[in-house]
């Protein structure tokens, strides 16, 4: 029998832990007093009016509809294909996991061969759902029977969540609801103005695949930039953000969904708030970034993965199989899981002679290499090698620096300066590893919060408990994805979701004790739901300081007003000036950030790091007259300078530096090749290419 000191102990080591977190991992306390600062401040550009406050929530409503509809479509869609496959599964929110993964996924699959087409527009998009929706009918009635959505029954008694429990959903619940607010906000986030949004919407503009070398990242697997694209014909950016934040509810879903069967309810339900609590994870809900997609496609692949490994039924590896495929065509990242699963299935088949078969290796290859396939295609076609920029030293990619000429990515990673996060040194730094993931670069891409640290004590409480059997693989799985993650060039949080999802099974089971009814354990349990509140709080601070959303929210701050105090040296009065002056057709150079979400015309963004427009021009021309002709032959008719950006990135820094005499001669061209147009207060100026002929 457990002493009853045990508990006192354990969670006097819980709150030392916490104490030492927060003293020595700089800025991420967050005291109430500065987290409630934090909502002080509103930008706001004029007085309170009913017109505009309902009008920007009438559409916002009207984007969550078009949303809604979207999703149904998906589900119908995913539950057409599981009753294709014959797949029997009596858990009806396992079901839905499903469903609603192989729609989406299905969707995916559809923008792509739109885009590839040449039919990424409205119209195109809503004939294919035309189809899609009467294929669905179809087999709905021959069928002839409509799956309930009967979900399980009220827990037993001992199962029901107490107090302590009740204050963790209390601070999901609250956190959610921040996140959905944040979602209703117009794109400011860097990762979505230069690439997650901008690339689908000049995908829109174009009505489908165009080569881009002035962004290297569209060269990469986009199964969720898809979906955004989708979002962006249908509902706008708001329709797109939502995209992601299901993605994110439906991975809490399915560690919560499929744990169940092996960790029981309360269990599971604290790894789903362990992980949604996790600040590299929360962050993501209201961006549309495609991690939040790619954990949820390859956490329900590994949990199928589970099933086939308990139960030997390989259509299960089949759907795991097809799940990795999504997951690969969202992003590399997904790699290092797929190899891992991979692992345990030649070690299960090794032990088990049974499972060494042709039929099972085919089933868990051949789904994901098909369904990954055409990104591989694509990329091969762009650049010449279908894994780029993986494999860059080996295969001669057209990448990188002026698009045609060949330059390794490990040179170009080190041109700019790119370090290793966490790189262990010696003895030392492996031991004080654990301090160094959850104290070190706490920001947007790499705080993982104090709650996985306060497992180590409570592991003590765990000593006798049988671990399940599905659990014991999926810590095997996760010593693999920390292997392989920590032998990654860069080791960012963000690209380790589902990594996170698999270890926050385990943070479920070992809290389980700290929550148990009977318990009563305060001691236990106070210290982790500290660290959870802190962590939301966190969370909630971040948005305020960075994107200061009520402003826009109350509808006082009109959309440039909101757009211009998130960001800095904002092109956003420029690209107006363009959306309303410059012809529909007309091609843009932008010189600057490739944020470009909120230009609305076909661009090339002049990088210094990918392919740079300006520099190529000034190196071979001579004067006014070349300029022009090497500009027009590239489409281009206007030009959007930042001097801010020129001037904070000097020339000579660059990767591919400048010489003085071309550094000379693009100011001269900037200054008489170019007739300006127009000039915001904050030093971005629009141009047209002056006729030399």
């Amino acid at each position: 029998m457990r002493s009853s000191r045990v508990p006192a102990l354990v969670g006097a080591s819980e709150l030392l832990l916490l104490l030492l977190y927060y003293k020595f991992a700089q800025g991420v306390w967050v005291s109430p007093g500065r987290w409630l600062a934090s909502f002080y401040w509103i930008p706001v550009s004029g007085d309170f009016a009913w017109g505009p406050f309902v009008g920007l929530w009438l559409m916002n409503a009207a984007a969550a509809l078009v949303f809604a509809a979207c999703l149904m479509l998906a589900w119908a869609l995913g539950m057409g294909i599981l009753r294709a496959i014959r797949w029997r599964e009596e858990a009806a929110d396992r079901r839905l996991l499903l469903a609603l993964g192989l729609g989406l996924g299905s969707f995916s699959l559809i923008g792509f061969a739109l885009a590839a087409t040449g039919t990424l527009t409205r119209g195109g998009l809503l004939a294919a759902c035309a189809v899609i929706f009467s294929a669905c009918l179809w087999d709905e009635r021959r069928s002839g029977s409509s799956a309930s959505l009967r979900f399980p029954s009220w827990p037993p008694a001992s199962e029901r969540p107490n107090a302590e429990f009740l204050a963790v959903a209390a601070v999901c619940a609250a956190a959610l609801a921040f996140h959905l607010a944040g979602a209703f906000l117009p794109p400011v986030a860097f990762d979505e103005m230069t690439y997650q949004l901008s690339v689908p919407k000049l995908y829109t503009l174009s009505g489908g695949f165009v080569y881009l070398p002035f962004n290297h990242l569209s060269f990469l697997p986009r199964n969720m930039n898809m979906l955004f694209a989708i979002g962006l014909l249908t509902g706008g950016p708001v329709t797109a953000k939502l995209f992601s934040l299901t993605c994110g509810a439906l991975a809490c879903g399915a560690l919560y969904a499929f744990g169940r069967d092996f960790l029981g309810r309360r269990a599971a339900l604290l790894a789903a708030a362990a992980f949604f609590l996790t600040p590299v994870v929360g962050n993501q809900f209201r961006l549309a970034v495609v991690d939040l997609g790619m954990a949820f496609y390859e956490l329900t692949a590994v949990f199928l993965f589970l099933r086939w490994r308990e139960e030997g039924d390989a259509k299960a590896l089949a759907l795991s199989s097809t799940f990795w495929g999504l997951a690969l065509g969202c992003k590399y990242s997904a790699l290092p899981g797929f190899v891992a699963c991979g692992a345990v299935f030649a070690w299960t088949a090794l032990r088990r002679r049974e499972s060494l078969n042709l039929r099972n290796a085919a089933a868990i290859a051949v789904p994901a290499a098909l369904l990954w396939m055409p990104w591989l295609v694509k990329n091969w076609w762009d650049t010449g090698n279908p894994v780029n920029p993986i494999l860059s030293t080996v295969i001669r990619s057209r990448n990188f620096l002026f698009a045609g000429e060949y330059k390794p990515l490990v040179d170009y990673t080190r041109g700019l300066g790119i370090a290793n996060y966490f790189p262990l040194s010696g003895l030392n730094d492996a031991l004080a590893l654990p301090w160094r993931l959850f104290s070190t670069h706490n920001d947007f891409n790499h705080d993982l919060g104090a709650i996985f640290l306060l497992c180590l004590p409570l592991a003590a409480l765990s000593r006798g408990r049988r671990m399940p059997r599905a659990l014991a693989c999926v810590a095997a799985l996760c010593f693999l994805y920390w292997a392989f993650w920590l032998g990654s060039s860069i080791r960012m949080s963000r690209y380790f979701v589902a990594g996170i999802g698999l270890t926050s099974l385990l943070a479920g089971w070992v809290l389980e004790p700290a929550f148990e009814p009977r318990a009563r354990a305060w001691a236990l349990a106070l210290p982790v739901l500290v660290a959870w509140t802190q962590q939301a709080g966190r969370m909630a601070y971040i948005q305020n300081v960075y994107k200061q959303p009520w402003g826009y929210l109350t509808g006082r701050c009109s959309l440039r007003d909101y757009v211009n105090s998130a960001l800095v040296d904002s092109p956003y009065d420029a690209y107006d000036y363009v959306n309303t002056n410059a012809p529909p057709a007309a091609k843009i150079l932008v010189v600057d950030e490739f944020r470009t979400f909120y230009l609305d015309r076909a661009f090339l963004a002049s990088t210094p790091w990918d392919h740079d427009y300006w520099h190529e021009t000034v190196r071979v021309s001579r004067d006014c007259g070349e300029a022009e002709r090497h500009l027009r032959g590239m489409g281009v008719g206007y030009v959007v300078v930042n001097d801010n950006y020129i001037r904070n990135a000097p020339l000579a820094a660059r990767p591919d530096p400048w010489s003085a005499e071309e550094t000379a001669r693009s100011r001269r061209m900037l200054r008489t090749c170019l007739e300006r147009l127009y000039t915001s207060g904050e030093g971005v100026w629009v141009a047209k290419i002056k006729e030399t002929s």
